[in-house]
């Protein structure tokens, strides 16, 4: 995430075990260098496996190779989500 967050780590289930704690956040999933979808939640480990898993088939579809998360406490998460989808403007945002 620019300045604030992780760099970008492979958007595999070995990676994200690794890399990313079970805490609040904001994640970017990424193919390549582009932005294809931003989320929020009380659990970002939690959040990108259900996402790797496929939940969101038309992200899947682009074939992500990347993600990177922010620490971001519960009550900013929501804002913060909506200035990074504002400033980036994700391919597969909902």
């Amino acid at each position: 995430m620019p300045g604030k967050g992780s760099a970008a780590c492979a958007y595999d289930l070995e990676s994200i075990n690794h890399h990313v704690p079970s805490t609040s956040g904001v994640y970017v999933i990424l193919s390549h260098a582009r932005w294809l979808y931003v989320g929020e939640s009380g659990s970002l480990r939690g959040s990108l496996t259900l996402q790797l898993s496929g939940l969101n088939p038309g992200l899947a579809a682009h074939e992500p190779t990347h993600f990177m998360y922010e620490l971001v406490p519960d009550a900013g998460r929501a804002a913060r989500r909506r200035e990074l989808i504002l400033e980036f403007q994700p391919e597969c945002q909902m």
